[in-house]
């Protein structure tokens, strides 16, 4: 996207200075003003529209050795204040832009005085906002305490005070109420107007008349809302090119952005041990900075997920003289603190060599300072509202701080990590962070592990960065255990077949029923009767051990009758779809070099020249097969009438033997084989024993399509362990009238459906069915609070192909929650680990790739050895010669032991630099009283951009606008997950496997163009305040128009919100609009407030 919200264009503020529903004040006539520096617009545009003052104060608090009394703090006070004129400042709109000047006569309040505060009345004394018009820019608090020191708290607008001359201001008031009066300066000293002792960042023309030219490039950098924070200021320095996309920027937080951070800061202060504390602080400033910002982007890379670079800020404050690196305790406000972006590569150095390209990266800043709109240009990042452009994190340097405490002002960045020196601690190192976005746990494990860092960095310099642990061994301990399931006893699973384990049911129990179909029953005495005459059909033929044969039928007992033949003549089944086109069918016998099929006289004319049959009647199925072959093959294709082969001749399976092959869909286009072996087709089906659990008396759907592994589940769960397999025709399971009627009518126990089905179902009549697994694709929020009753369990499923149909399982408690589920714990003899791109181990609850390892691990892809190294891996933290699969899923641990499935790794959906859940969205929508169902995905316009589309089934009779879905949806999802298009149909396309087909909903939507801003006369006044904010002349509707992606400016969009209120008495904060700059959104905020006040807005 467009660099968003970079440039300040002064003209467009004449027509909105009022801001984001604030009231303006008028600017002073009596005294000289100027305009802002480049380094006050951010904190001012922060200050104006954001509803929380915290994010732009900067806190100082300090104890004292002896009790002071308010009378003589405020002495002091004064004192001070006498000495700076930033006391005196004052800040307000003015008719060409925001400006500043100062009020010669100004004193500051007197101190507050808290006995014993409260957290209510310690928080009101930091959230308390500043009045700049009216208001000095900094209050003094003493608090006093009866069980403790007393403490001298210091809260400054970071427009005026920063991290560094808070700590000195603090220290100076405290050390003058410990002095007589008479010992200090004169505190009669009368500031002078002269813009240079007004401007904290010099006297550049630049800063003082618009139409000088900025020789540093800097005069539009403030104007980024976004970037204020710690490393927002008039210039940047980039290290050494923009940063790339692909480097990590931030931390993994856990939290839903619902709009721009605002929130004051909560800090944690990381226990330094004092060798390391001492072998740090023997460090030079600048070197101490870059060992920092060295750790720190190792700690970014691996909480990313690995990537092979970060991007962070760093921000130094170098003297006004310029003559050493960092100033000293005295107070300069002259002097501004000076980002640097740095680009860090993490991979291929040493500790030493990565800590002096963070230190080359520094040395820059007072050399190449390049405007910081220009930087974010050239960089080009993906923008979202609320967060800093480059980067959402700094590391910065404080020296000579004193004892003072410091909470900075953290503005739109995420997380800052502040080092402190000069204390009587040595080295302290704070992290500040928002505290919607971190939990405090999680920012301790953050401490932990740059202490770790840390620890490396100065131990070993010459070690190599990629060798360096982020997790301390415990924690790796921790996190294996985490990972694996529940371990079987008694029993070998992976030398079992499947063949004797529903062999040992045709034993035991011959005349149960096995199968059901069309109303007729097989019991397992039938079952294996018959699959040993088509193993003896296939014997005769001498099918080598482990040869691939084809299976090609409709639904209906042939199936399983035929899988269990094949694996009793050793050999492995390959199911082939019926409805697959010719040549898909020819493709998959010809790569995975299938020489036999078995199927019926119909279906075998759609197989390819050269390939043998073994024909079976589906009526029959293990009957006796036709003495002739089908017409236009060879008698010699067809196998003669099989007879049972001798005990002798039934070859030895065990579970290391290759049971069957599931083409699945390749990332190349071409689908590969999945190899199978019995050992953990086995273990699978015990653990279903073991965990739903199913046995004799269940009646289990064969719902699933052959070709898919899910099929596993519905035929060798289910006669593996006494149960009986139900079919029914392929049509009837797709119509969910006719899919009631089965399921009630044969009283089905147990099924396992993709999550479309079940949202298709009434709850009605079905009292038998007390196990509902739902998989395949991510199940939504709502479906599970349905369908969960005392007596039926519902399970999510997950699981790829390459660990045999399902890696974990989540069972809902009653009454199931809503919302997005987890997707559980491991199965049985499996192993769950959370990694980077290198396969590390990740913090606990930092997504990561998720690799599976254990008894479902499958042996590896059809003739793909290349394709098998890379997805099948060593594990190393299993037993030698074990494997992991690496699925490309995205993940996190969940505190309590589940796992939360967010996505895939090569494939996350993003727009505008956001990334969307659209199960989330889907669950919202399904909670309006008109939505059946709904899909949600990403629709390409004609224009070539990208946006949401919802694809509704609504109410017979219902209509649902785009204006309306965005209303209702505006209270229960962050503003970016509202679509701006909707296109209803009467039900949604299936595939044939019973999955959404997003295919053919895009191509849908491609034909109709999906649904916009319908046009009104309302709509076209508000197109008229639009267009003029983007100084631009009146034009169409805008439509579904992002403001930012149509070139406006920060400035712009204040002169938007305020011309709304006026014309309609409407107010949009600031933080809404950043959180949703659309035409769509700004329509719908309207239409609600006439609605609330049920009246019509003013003409004005």
């Amino acid at each position: 996207m467009v660099e968003r919200i970079a440039r300040i264009d002064r003209r467009a503020y004449a027509a909105g200075r009022a801001g984001a529903g604030r009231a303006a004040t008028a600017a002073p006539t009596a005294h000289r003003t100027v305009p802002l520096a480049p380094a006050e617009e951010p904190w001012w545009l922060a200050h104006r529209w954001s509803d929380r003052a915290g994010a732009v104060h900067v806190v100082a608090r300090t104890a004292l050795d002896t009790p002071v009394e308010p009378a003589r703090l405020d002495v002091a006070l004064r004192a001070v204040a006498a000495e700076h004129d930033l006391w005196r400042h004052r800040w307000a709109d003015g008719a060409e832009g925001p400006i500043r000047w100062s009020e010669p006569n100004a004193v500051p309040a007197g101190p507050a005085v808290l006995t014993d505060p409260t957290e209510t009345e310690s928080a009101e004394l930091v959230e308390r906002r500043f009045e700049l018009a009216t208001d000095c820019p900094v209050r003094v608090a003493l608090l006093r305490r009866t069980d403790g020191p007393d403490e001298l708290l210091l809260v400054g607008h970071r427009i005026a005070v920063d991290e560094w001359t808070a700590p000195a201001l603090l220290t100076a008031i405290a050390t003058a109420a410990g002095q007589p009066p008479a010992d200090r300066p004169d505190p009669a000293r009368t500031p002078t107007d002269d813009p240079a002792d007004i401007d904290p960042a010099g006297t550049d023309p630049a800063d003082i008349d618009p139409a000088v030219p900025d020789p540093a490039g800097a005069g539009p950098a403030g104007s980024d809302p976004e970037s204020a924070g710690p490393g927002a200021s008039d210039a940047a320095v980039v290290d050494p090119t923009p940063p790339p996309a692909g480097g990590t920027t931030g931390l993994w937080t856990g939290a839903d952005r619902t709009g721009p951070a605002t929130w004051t800061a909560a800090t944690h202060d990381v226990d330094l041990p004092p060798t390391l504390a001492a072998t740090l602080t023997a460090r030079s400033g600048d070197e101490l900075l870059a060992v920092l910002a060295a750790a720190w982007s190792v700690l970014l890379s691996r909480y990313g997920g690995g990537g092979r670079s970060a991007v962070l800020g760093t921000l130094r404050r170098p003297p006004a003289d310029g003559t050493s690196t960092h100033a000293t305790s005295s107070i300069d406000t002259s002097v501004v603190a000076t980002p640097a972006v740095l680009h860090l590569p993490v991979t291929g150095l040493s500790w030493r060599a990565l800590t002096a390209h963070a230190a080359a990266g520094l040395a820059r800043a007072s050399l190449d300072r390049t405007g910081f709109t220009d930087v974010v240009r050239a960089a080009a990042p993906a923008r979202e509202p609320g967060r800093h452009p480059l980067f959402q994190t700094t590391v910065a340097l404080v020296e000579a701080a004193g004892a003072a405490l410091v909470t900075p002002a953290l503005g739109r960045l995420d997380l800052a990590v502040w080092a402190f020196t000069g204390g009587p601690d040595g080295l302290r190192v704070r992290l500040a962070y928002q505290p919607a976005l971190f939990a405090a746990e999680q920012v301790r494990a953050v401490g932990g592990h740059l202490l770790h860092l840390l620890g490396q960095a100065v131990a070993d310099p010459e070690a190599a960065v990629g060798s360096a642990t982020l997790l301390y061994p415990e924690e790796v301990r921790g996190l294996v255990e985490t990972g694996r399931g529940p371990v079987s006893t008694g029993d070998d699973r992976r030398s079992r077949n499947l063949v004797e384990l529903v062999d040992e049911w045709s034993a035991g129990t011959p005349g149960a029923t096995a199968l059901r179909f069309d109303g007729r029953g097989y019991t397992y005495g039938e079952l294996r009767a018959r699959s040993e005459r088509v193993a003896a059909a296939l014997t005769e033929l001498r099918i080598a051990p482990e040869e691939i044969v084809g299976v090609l039928f409709e639904r209906g007992p042939a199936l399983p009758v035929t899988m269990l033949g094949i694996l009793r003549a050793g050999g492995a089944y390959m199911p082939l779809d019926p409805d697959h086109p010719v040549e898909r069918l020819g493709y998959q016998i010809g790569d995975a070099r299938c020489g036999l099929v078995v199927t019926t006289a119909t279906l075998a004319a759609r197989l390819p020249a050269g390939v043998r049959t073994v024909i079976v009647d589906p009526a029959d199925p293990g009957g006796a097969p036709p003495a002739t072959a089908p017409e236009g093959r060879a008698p010699e294709d067809t196998a003669a009438e099989g007879t049972a082969p001798e005990p002798g001749r039934t070859p030895a399976i065990d579970g290391h033997r290759l049971a069957y092959v599931i083409y699945t869909s390749g990332s190349t286009g071409r689908p590969k084989g999945t190899l199978v072996q019995h050992g953990s087709a086995v273990n699978y089906v015990l653990h279903c024993r073991d965990r739903f659990p199913i046995g004799p008396g269940d009646r289990i759907l064969q719902f699933a399509n052959p070709c898919f592994d899910v099929s596993v589940f519905d035929i060798f769960a289910t006669l593996a362990n006494g149960a009986t397999l139900v079919h029914a025709p392929r049509a009837a399971l797709y119509d969910p009238r006719e899919l009631a009627v089965v399921l009630r009518t044969e009283r089905i126990t147990a099924a396992d459906l993709p999550p479309v089905i079940p949202q298709l179902l009434d709850l009605d009549g079905f009292e038998d069915l007390r196990m509902l697994n739902v998989g395949g694709e991510e199940m939504p929020g709502d479906l599970a609070p349905r369908w969960r009753t005392p007596e039926r369990e519902v399970h999510n499923i997950y699981g790829p192909t390459e660990v045999t149909v399902t890696s974990t399982e989540y069972r809902f408690p009653y009454p199931a929650p809503p919302g997005r589920p987890p997707i559980g714990r491991p199965l049985t003899n499996l192993t769950a680990y959370v990694t980077d791109e290198f396969g590390d181990l990740t913090p606990d609850g930092v997504p990561g790739e998720l690799r599976m390892g254990g008894d479902g691990v499958v042996r590896g892809y059809l003739h793909r050895p290349a394709l098998t190294a890379e997805r099948f891996q060593p594990d190393p933290h299993g037993p030698p010669g074990s494997r992991v699969y690496r699925t490309g899923d995205l993940v996190r641990w969940l505190p309590d032991g589940n796992l939360d499935f967010l996505g895939r790794v090569d494939r996350q959906i993003k727009l505008h630099g956001n990334r969307i859940e659209p199960g989330e969205i889907e669950v919202a929508l399904r909670l309006h009283p008109d939505v059946r169902n709904a899909v949600v995905d990403l629709y390409r316009t004609p224009a070539g951009d990208q946006d949401l589309i919802a694809y509704l089934v609504v109410a017979a009779g219902a209509t649902m606008g785009v204006a309306e879905l965005r209303d209702f949806l505006r209270d229960r999802l962050p503003a970016r997950f509202l679509p701006n298009r909707a296109i209803t149909v009467d039900s949604l396309p299936l595939t044939s496997n019973g999955k959404v087909d997003r295919v053919a909903l895009a191509r849908l939507a491609s034909a109709q163009g999906g649904a916009t801003v319908p046009p009104s006369p309302l709509n076209d006044r508000l197109a008229v305040l639009w267009w003029r904010a983007l100084g631009r002349a009146p034009a169409d509707s805008p439509g579904a128009q992002d403001f930012f992606d149509a070139g406006g400016t920060s400035i712009g969009a204040l002169a938007l919100c305020q011309a709304v209120r006026d014309s309609f008495g409407t107010r949009i904060t600031m933080d809404a609009f950043l959180a949703d700059p659309t035409f769509a959104a700004v329509v719908t905020a309207v239409l609600r407030g006439l609605r609330d006040r049920g009246s019509g807005g003013r003409t004005g």
